[in-house]
């Protein structure tokens, strides 16, 4: 499990905001703090996520949420260019096609899902 204080670096690190074995400053973190329980949320309304707002990010999970929530701020870190293209291919939800971190969220939670039958009684 990823701590969010070290997720929301993680964050910084992919928008090349913070260095790789820097710290992240006051107002660059709160910015993730503030941007990922939305995009939490909009993962949950699809079904790519199966823990809570508040709780760690499983190890899973952690790379493909850190590509999407970083893409979602590249805007406001002024990400352009090829950079931009980069966080785009790595990280848009319901992007066409779908982003690398949206496929791996998908299959990863796929693989969670195991069809059975369920025997009906009737009386």
């Amino acid at each position: 499990m990823t701590t969010l204080s070290d997720f929301y670096t993680e964050v910084l690190r992919e928008l090349k905001v913070t260095a790789p074995n820097g710290s992240a400053q006051a107002e660059d973190r709160k910015r993730v703090e503030d941007t990922y329980p939305r995009i939490w949320h909009l993962l949950f309304e699809r079904g790519l996520v199966n823990w809570s707002v508040t709780d760690d990010v499983p190890d899973w999970a952690t790379i493909p949420m850190v590509k999407i929530v970083a893409y979602s701020l590249s805007s406001n870190f002024g990400a352009k260019g090829e950079r931009l293209a980069l966080l785009r291919a790595e990280g848009e939800i319901d992007g066409r096609p779908p982003s690398w971190g949206e496929r791996q969220l998908r299959k990863t939670i796929a693989a969670d899902y195991v069809p059975s039958t369920y025997a009906a009684e009737y009386f």
